[in-house]
């Protein structure tokens, strides 16, 4: 009984570094904010001018974008339980979730910086997910493809081949805003026509909703056990998008045109008067909108590989096709940020 005693207690010990070593995703989100208030400060200083302050304020931005970077690594290969999986691919919501606190305590006047309460959700997040994993008892190797989610993966593909005639839109109105907010909201306002109008809009939000629910749910499963990259990246995708679509609704819907009682246009989108680069609470807006261009054509991506190979392509065709889309997709993003952040063509 007592070499039971003491095995036992041998494990829990040896538990606690791996246990903490995988709380390294939330380890990074907890100082995300700060890699952004750094590139503020490179950017914003009176002597951002100086040698030092470039270098810096690229070496914060790419620290921002290896929070959720590190994230994706963490669930595909570094942990070891469901729980701790899942709080990585919690940790690849960061931009998003950041945002939609932002604007949360905004209209909630909270006298509390954003820092403070993400900081403190972020070691509640961590104790809840190393506490339940010490209570689970082994990996899970596989998860059984159940005919019920089988179901659910179509329903949501089928989702997706209709949301992304809006998708592509909205992407293709914000590429033109690099040639100035004036033809941005022209093609805008055209678009709302169809998706502002009285049944268009509901059915659109009931359409996003769905699909937001739907991935969520298929998140939840195929997370409890480790996949490969494609897969794992695609649920990291999906479930940034989930939380990028409750963040995006709650600034146009209950922010914008209830609370400010404002049109959400491009000159909002883009942080008014003060812009997103030189703002300290806009400057979050930069990986948040990257993000959210990159994550959903890749999210889109995924989706078309796994139907190529359950229609017999290729996985090397199918592989390599996602790649090509991925480099793609970054560029469009890297563009469309561009516009965002006040770069203008002449015409």
């Amino acid at each position: 009984m007592n070499e039971r005693v003491l095995a036992s207690l041998s494990k829990k010990e040896l538990s606690i570094p791996s246990g903490l070593l995988e709380l390294t995703p939330a380890f990074t989100v907890i100082i995300y904010p700060h890699f952004l208030h750094v590139f503020h400060h490179a950017v914003g200083a009176a002597d951002s001018s100086t040698p030092i302050m470039f270098p810096l304020a690229i070496l914060s931005l790419l620290a921002t974008i290896m929070v959720p970077v590190t994230g994706i690594i963490f669930a595909w290969k570094f942990s070891s339980t469901a729980s701790t999986r899942r709080l990585a691919y919690a940790s690849v919501l960061s931009p998003a979730l950041y945002t939609l606190l932002g604007t949360t305590a905004y209209m909630l006047h909270s006298p509390i910086p954003d820092e403070w309460i993400w900081t403190l959700l972020w070691i509640g997040f961590s104790w809840l997910a190393l506490t339940k994993a010490n209570l689970e008892t082994s990996e899970i190797e596989n998860v059984p493809h159940r005919p019920r989610i089988t179901r659910w993966r179509t329903i949501h593909g089928i989702g997706a081949t209709i949301a992304v005639i809006f998708i592509f839109f909205h992407l293709t109105n914000h590429f033109f805003g690099l040639f100035g907010a004036h033809l941005h909201d022209q093609i805008r306002k055209a678009g709302e026509i169809v998706y502002q109008s009285t049944f268009g809009e509901p059915i659109l939000v009931a359409l996003f909703l769905f699909m937001a629910g739907s991935g969520l749910r298929l998140i939840w499963h195929w997370s409890a056990a480790r996949q490969d990259f494609y897969r794992t990246f695609q649920l990291a995708a999906g479930a940034f998008l989930f939380v990028f679509l409750m963040s995006h609704m709650t600034a146009v819907f209950i922010l914008a045109r209830t609370y400010l009682d404002i049109t959400p246009d491009w000159i909002w989108a883009t942080g008014g008067k003060a812009g997103i680069i030189h703002d300290p609470w806009n400057i979050r807006l930069l990986p948040y909108y990257l993000l959210s261009v990159f994550f959903a054509l890749t999210h889109l991506a995924s989706g078309t590989r796994v139907v190529l190979l359950h229609q017999g392509t290729e996985p090397s065709f199918a592989n390599r096709l996602w790649i090509i889309s991925t480099v793609v997709s970054l560029a469009i993003a890297a563009i469309i940020i561009a516009a965002v952040t006040g770069v203008r063509v002449s015409i």
